[in-house]
């Protein structure tokens, strides 16, 4: 974790469109806080750093923007030419490159985009589809998503997916769904002649508590 990003709370307070950090502090200091955060001396007092991985997906997708606007006045090209690209941050872009793929997959089942990412983003951020992807860049925001679509269509090429900075999901999604359910939800879900998405979600719900006969019966 020592290599994980750390954004501090006075950011993270800005990001949210607070006037102080003093909500983000009591959060912190809560025995089962949502985030994951170390204290650190400034000053001569103390304050808080907020690991990047624990943030809400549009918190992090507003400290994305801030990160590229501070460095666009540097070509894009470029940049990827002149920076040593980990192998952690060459694996991060081809996932997410994957992310795309697969997005784009989908949209070709559906009528409208609209449709398409909605069922996608839900599939993704429960750990059904991409599941070892999933489990490596963690869930993401609709935001997030179109931000990658977009800029693979612009360069396309995973570079352009590269991290601005390390990072990895800490807590895995924890389904009750083997593959084999998993590929029958799926199946049903991505069918032409699909039912909605609440309605899908509604029989998964139920599904969780039957056996998994009584799912392949479905």
């Amino acid at each position: 974790m020592e290599n994980e990003k750390y954004i501090d709370i006075n950011i993270v307070a800005r990001a949210k469109g607070l006037k102080s950090n003093r909500s983000i502090r009591i959060e912190i200091n809560k025995p089962c806080s949502k985030y994951i955060a170390r204290e650190v001396s400034v000053n001569g007092g103390k304050s808080y750093e907020i690991l990047y991985s624990t943030l809400e997906p549009e918190v992090q997708d507003i400290i994305d923007d801030e990160e590229m606007s501070c460095t666009s006045l540097v070509p894009i090209q470029n940049n990827f030419k002149s920076n040593f690209v980990s192998e952690s941050a060459r694996l991060t872009a081809l996932a997410r490159v994957d992310i795309v793929i697969a997005l784009n997959n989908i949209r070709k089942k559906y009528k409208t985009k609209k449709e398409a990412d909605s069922t996608f983003i839900e599939l993704y951020n429960s750990g059904m589809l991409l599941p070892q992807v999933y489990k490596f860049i963690g869930g993401i925001s609709i935001g997030t998503l179109h931000r990658w679509v977009k800029s693979y269509e612009d360069y396309g090429n995973y570079n352009c997916l590269l991290p601005q900075y390390k990072y990895s999901k800490q807590v895995e999604y924890n389904t009750v769904l083997n593959s084999e359910m998993k590929q029958i939800f799926l199946k049903y879900l991505l069918h032409p002649n699909k039912f909605n998405i609440g309605t899908n979600f509604s029989v998964f719900k139920i599904c969780k508590r039957k056996s998994k006969q009584m799912f392949k019966k479905f």
